[in-house]
């Protein structure tokens, strides 16, 4: 997948996906073997909560980035059972209180970003459906969940 952001002066953060090889604009991205570099810029180092709306919107207009792209299927893999793991702080409650906030806008509509639930390996369900229960949308004919997101932050 090539995501092109708006504008060539655009930067991206990349949350949970480390093969941007393709990007074809600057992006900042970690593995899941380092600490997210989301988790390091926006949250509290004594809280682990949020910092301030202020010091976000600093720390990242300092850094550039204009968007961050989430792959919430990468990091519903990472978290599966028997896998590496991710990080607590990156949830989707967590993107709402930044849209909340005003520090991100509406996330870009991309309908390609979404899975239906019964094509998604069934051990991963239920870590999905604890952590990840705000990215299912259930329909009359079945339920899917987005795999991934664009926000672009707000000037």
């Amino acid at each position: 997948m090539v995501l092109r952001p708006a504008s060539l002066t655009s930067r991206v953060l990349a949350v949970g996906d480390a093969e941007m090889f393709y990007a074809r604009f600057p992006v900042v991205y970690n593995t899941v073997f380092d600490r997210s570099i989301l988790e390091l810029w926006l949250a509290d180092s004594t809280s682990g909560e949020l910092r301030g709306r202020d010091e976000i919107r600093e720390t990242l207009r300092a850094q550039g980035i204009t968007h961050i792209y989430v792959n919430w299927l990468e990091i519903l893999r990472y978290r599966s059972p028997g896998n590496y793991g991710y990080t607590q702080f990156v949830t989707p409650e967590r993107f709402a209180e930044l849209q909340t906030l005003g520090i991100l806008a509406a996330a870009w509509n991309i309908p390609e970003a979404s899975l239906d639930l019964d094509r998604l390996d069934p051990l991963w369900r239920p870590e999905l459906e604890d952590w990840g229960a705000g990215l299912i949308t259930r329909r009359p004919d079945g339920a899917s969940f987005t795999t991934f997101q664009v926000f672009p932050v707000t000037p």
